[in-house]
């Protein structure tokens, strides 16, 4: 595999791939499309490595094509500087930010838990408490 992957990075433009402008608005509108919760600085490499690829797209299979995408995008993400993938990474963290940022405005509303004094209740809703029990307490089935 690793012989295809150089052949197939040898026909990719490289500067395209790492300096290309990101289309961060494209990016965080397919995951939302694709329902994508979390994205990394590798999902650029990725995107830009895809984009690349449409005039090799004749040469090989689409499974092949599939591969070859994973395995180069693991390979120059290897190849990148740190401060190259803290770039990446930020974008991705600014983005996710924006994704996530109606579900966590949902949960921000949620009306606060009841509490329910019964046993019962108070173990269902509130979880079961370890505290002030023995140590025989927590296997024993008598409690």
């Amino acid at each position: 595999m690793e012989n295809k992957v150089n052949e197939f990075l040898n026909h990719v433009d490289k500067k395209n791939i790492l300096l290309k402008n990101i289309d961060t608005q494209r990016i965080l509108d397919q995951a939302r499309k694709d329902h994508i919760l979390t994205i990394s600085g590798k999902t650029f490499v990725k995107q830009n490595i895809k984009d690349e690829t449409h005039k090799l797209q004749a040469c090989y299979s689409q499974r092949e094509l599939s591969d070859l995408i994973d395995s180069s995008t693991n390979k120059i993400w290897e190849s990148l500087t740190i401060d190259q993938k803290k770039r990446l990474t930020n974008l991705a963290n600014i983005i996710n930010g924006t994704l996530n940022s109606d579900t966590i405005d949902r949960i921000s509303v949620l009306p606060q838990q009841g509490t329910n004094n019964g046993i019962l209740g108070n173990s269902l809703f509130n979880g079961t408490s370890f505290e002030n029990k023995s140590f025989e307490s927590l296997y024993s089935p008598f409690g």
